[in-house]
C-alpha cells in the first residue's frame, strides 16, 4: 500500500463485528444466568451464612451483571459504528472513482 492510500480489510471487519456479536450474546447469557437463582443464606452453610457470605456474594453479582447490562447497549453501538464506517469509507472511495473517470482520468 503507498503512502495516503486507505484499504478497508471488508473480511477483518467482519471478523470484529461477528466477535462482537459473540461478547454480545456472551453477556446476555451471563445476565440472564445472574437473575435466575437467586442466592440464599443456606448456599454458603452454616460459617457463610454467619459471616454473611450470601450477601456479600449477591451484591458482587448484583454489580457484575449492572456492568454487563451497561455494557450491551455499548457494544451494539460499537459494532454499527464498525458497519457504518466501513459503507461510508467504501461509498466514498466509490464517489472518488466515479469523480475521477468522468474527468477522465485513470483508475490503476
Amino acid at each position: 500500500m503507498t503512502s495516503g492510500e486507505l484499504r478497508v480489510d471488508h473480511e477483518a471487519v467482519a471478523v470484529v463485528v461477528r466477535e462482537l456479536t459473540a461478547i454480545r450474546s456472551a453477556l446476555d447469557a451471563v445476565t440472564r444466568y445472574a437473575r435466575e437463582d437467586d442466592v440464599v443464606p443456606a448456599m454458603f452453610g452454616v460459617l457463610g451464612e454467619q459471616l454473611g457470605a450470601a450477601t456479600a456474594f449477591a451484591q458482587a453479582r448484583d454489580g457484575l451483571r449492572a456492568s454487563f447490562e451497561r455494557a450491551v447497549p455499548m457494544i451494539d453501538e460499537l459494532a454499527r459504528a464498525v458497519e457504518e464506517s466501513v459503507k461510508t469509507a467504501t461509498a466514498v472511495d466509490e464517489e472518488a472513482a466515479a469523480l475521477i473517470s468522468r474527468a477522465g482520468g485513470e483508475l490503476t
